[in-house]
Protein backbone atom coordinates (compact mmCIF):
# COMPACT_ATOMS: atom_id res chain seq x y z
CA UNK A 1 0.00 0.00 0.00
CA UNK A 2 1.63 3.58 -0.66
CA UNK A 3 0.48 6.67 0.69
CA UNK A 4 -2.95 8.07 -0.10
CA UNK A 5 -1.24 11.04 -2.19
CA UNK A 6 0.22 8.95 -4.17
CA UNK A 7 -3.49 8.08 -5.51
CA UNK A 8 -4.29 12.05 -5.43
CA UNK A 9 -5.61 12.17 -1.52
CA UNK A 10 -4.42 15.16 0.22
CA UNK A 11 -4.34 14.22 3.54
CA UNK A 12 -1.30 14.39 5.11
CA UNK A 13 -1.07 17.56 6.34
CA UNK A 14 -4.18 16.95 8.01
CA UNK A 15 -3.82 13.53 9.22
CA UNK A 16 -0.08 14.19 10.41
CA UNK A 17 0.24 17.54 11.74
CA UNK A 18 -3.13 19.09 12.05
CA UNK A 19 -5.17 16.35 14.25
CA UNK A 20 -1.75 15.36 16.34
CA UNK A 21 -1.94 18.95 17.38
CA UNK A 22 -5.38 19.31 17.99
CA UNK A 23 -5.54 16.43 19.98
CA UNK A 24 -2.35 17.69 22.27
CA UNK A 25 -4.34 21.12 22.59
CA UNK A 26 -7.69 19.35 23.32
CA UNK A 27 -6.08 18.00 26.25
CA UNK A 28 -3.80 20.45 27.44
CA UNK A 29 -4.72 21.78 30.75
CA UNK A 30 -3.52 25.39 29.81
CA UNK A 31 -5.37 25.38 26.72
CA UNK A 32 -8.52 23.69 28.68
CA UNK A 33 -8.22 26.57 31.49
CA UNK A 34 -8.03 29.21 28.76
CA UNK A 35 -11.20 28.51 26.88
CA UNK A 36 -13.17 27.77 30.35
CA UNK A 37 -12.73 31.47 30.91
CA UNK A 38 -14.13 32.09 27.25
CA UNK A 39 -10.41 33.26 25.74
CA UNK A 40 -8.81 32.11 22.73
CA UNK A 41 -5.22 30.20 22.16
CA UNK A 42 -3.05 32.40 19.98
CA UNK A 43 -1.65 30.26 17.18
CA UNK A 44 0.93 31.51 14.89
CA UNK A 45 1.44 29.70 11.66
CA UNK A 46 4.44 30.28 9.58
CA UNK A 47 2.98 31.06 5.92
CA UNK A 48 5.86 33.27 4.56
CA UNK A 49 4.83 36.44 2.53
CA UNK A 50 5.23 33.96 -0.99
CA UNK A 51 1.99 31.84 0.39
CA UNK A 52 -0.65 34.56 -0.05
CA UNK A 53 -3.01 31.96 -1.12
CA UNK A 54 -2.73 29.87 1.45
CA UNK A 55 -3.12 32.62 3.73
CA UNK A 56 -6.61 33.57 2.34
CA UNK A 57 -7.57 30.54 1.85
CA UNK A 58 -7.27 29.82 5.85
CA UNK A 59 -8.39 32.51 6.63
CA UNK A 60 -11.63 31.70 4.71
CA UNK A 61 -12.16 28.30 6.06
CA UNK A 62 -11.40 29.41 9.48
CA UNK A 63 -14.22 32.01 9.38
CA UNK A 64 -16.52 29.41 8.38
CA UNK A 65 -15.32 26.97 11.42
CA UNK A 66 -17.33 27.86 14.30
CA UNK A 67 -15.28 25.69 16.77
CA UNK A 68 -12.01 26.25 15.82
CA UNK A 69 -12.76 29.62 15.53
CA UNK A 70 -14.28 29.82 19.28
CA UNK A 71 -11.01 28.36 20.20
CA UNK A 72 -8.43 29.51 18.35
CA UNK A 73 -7.07 33.00 16.97
CA UNK A 74 -4.72 32.03 13.97
CA UNK A 75 -2.06 34.66 12.76
CA UNK A 76 0.32 34.46 10.29
CA UNK A 77 3.53 37.00 11.57
CA UNK A 78 5.34 36.34 8.53
CA UNK A 79 3.03 36.85 6.18
CA UNK A 80 2.27 40.30 8.04
CA UNK A 81 5.41 41.19 8.48
CA UNK A 82 6.64 41.15 4.46
CA UNK A 83 8.96 37.89 4.88
CA UNK A 84 9.24 36.08 2.34
CA UNK A 85 11.49 32.69 2.08
CA UNK A 86 14.76 34.30 1.71
CA UNK A 87 13.43 36.77 4.54
CA UNK A 88 12.93 33.90 6.87
CA UNK A 89 16.30 32.00 5.94
CA UNK A 90 18.64 35.44 7.08
CA UNK A 91 16.34 35.60 10.32
CA UNK A 92 17.45 31.82 11.14
CA UNK A 93 20.66 32.71 9.79
CA UNK A 94 21.32 35.42 11.84
CA UNK A 95 20.52 34.04 14.88
CA UNK A 96 22.92 31.28 14.69
CA UNK A 97 19.62 28.70 14.54
CA UNK A 98 19.74 25.04 12.36
CA UNK A 99 18.04 25.71 9.16
CA UNK A 100 15.17 22.83 9.49
CA UNK A 101 14.86 20.52 6.62
CA UNK A 102 11.55 19.63 4.43
CA UNK A 103 9.22 18.53 6.33
CA UNK A 104 8.02 15.35 4.47
CA UNK A 105 7.66 11.91 4.71
CA UNK A 106 10.61 9.41 3.35
CA UNK A 107 8.05 8.05 0.97
CA UNK A 108 6.16 11.33 -0.10
CA UNK A 109 5.16 11.03 -3.26
CA UNK A 110 5.87 14.52 -3.86
CA UNK A 111 9.45 13.53 -3.55
CA UNK A 112 11.54 14.97 -6.63
CA UNK A 113 14.12 13.10 -8.62
CA UNK A 114 17.42 14.64 -7.05
CA UNK A 115 15.42 14.47 -3.27
CA UNK A 116 15.03 10.56 -3.77
CA UNK A 117 19.04 10.35 -4.90
CA UNK A 118 19.53 12.25 -1.68
CA UNK A 119 18.01 9.97 0.37
CA UNK A 120 19.21 6.88 -1.34
CA UNK A 121 22.93 8.37 -0.19
CA UNK A 122 22.01 9.31 3.21
CA UNK A 123 19.36 7.01 4.29
CA UNK A 124 19.69 3.79 2.17
CA UNK A 125 17.25 1.39 4.61
CA UNK A 126 14.45 4.40 3.95
CA UNK A 127 14.39 3.72 0.65
CA UNK A 128 14.75 0.10 0.87
CA UNK A 129 11.60 0.41 2.82
CA UNK A 130 9.95 2.87 -0.02
CA UNK A 131 11.00 0.29 -2.90
CA UNK A 132 9.43 -2.50 -1.38
CA UNK A 133 6.01 -0.51 -0.27
CA UNK A 134 5.85 0.40 -4.47
CA UNK A 135 6.84 -3.34 -5.51
CA UNK A 136 3.82 -4.70 -3.37
CA UNK A 137 1.29 -1.99 -4.57
CA UNK A 138 -1.39 -2.25 -7.01
CA UNK A 139 -0.05 -0.13 -9.79
CA UNK A 140 -3.13 0.12 -12.11
CA UNK A 141 -3.42 4.07 -11.53
CA UNK A 142 0.19 4.72 -10.72
CA UNK A 143 3.21 4.10 -12.17
CA UNK A 144 4.86 4.32 -8.55
CA UNK A 145 5.92 6.50 -5.67
CA UNK A 146 6.23 9.40 -7.64
CA UNK A 147 2.40 9.08 -9.12
CA UNK A 148 3.64 9.42 -12.88
CA UNK A 149 6.94 7.95 -12.66
CA UNK A 150 8.24 4.77 -10.37
CA UNK A 151 11.17 5.34 -7.98
CA UNK A 152 12.40 1.86 -8.83
CA UNK A 153 12.87 2.40 -12.42
CA UNK A 154 14.20 6.01 -11.91
CA UNK A 155 16.62 4.68 -9.22
CA UNK A 156 17.76 1.74 -11.73
CA UNK A 157 18.64 3.98 -14.56
CA UNK A 158 20.18 6.67 -12.22
CA UNK A 159 23.76 7.71 -12.49
CA UNK A 160 23.01 9.99 -9.23
CA UNK A 161 23.39 13.56 -11.86
CA UNK A 162 21.64 16.45 -10.09
CA UNK A 163 21.80 15.15 -6.55
CA UNK A 164 23.44 18.15 -6.05
CA UNK A 165 20.00 20.17 -7.42
CA UNK A 166 18.18 20.22 -4.64
CA UNK A 167 17.33 23.34 -2.73
CA UNK A 168 16.72 22.75 0.73
CA UNK A 169 15.30 25.35 1.67
CA UNK A 170 11.80 24.99 -0.42
CA UNK A 171 8.97 24.01 1.71
CA UNK A 172 7.59 20.76 1.52
CA UNK A 173 4.97 20.35 -1.74
CA UNK A 174 2.36 18.42 -0.10
CA UNK A 175 0.42 21.33 0.59
CA UNK A 176 -3.14 19.77 1.20
CA UNK A 177 -4.80 23.46 1.07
Amino acid sequence: MLPAVAYGFKNCSQKFKIEPQEKEWNNHPLCKAAWARGEKIIMLVGYDFDEEQRVLNARRSLANDAVLSKKFQYEYPLYDWGWDRGACIDAIQRTGLPRPGKSACWCCPYTKKPELLRLQQDHPELVEKALAMEQSADLKQIKGLGRRWNWGEFLDNSNSCGIDDIDHDMPCGCYDG
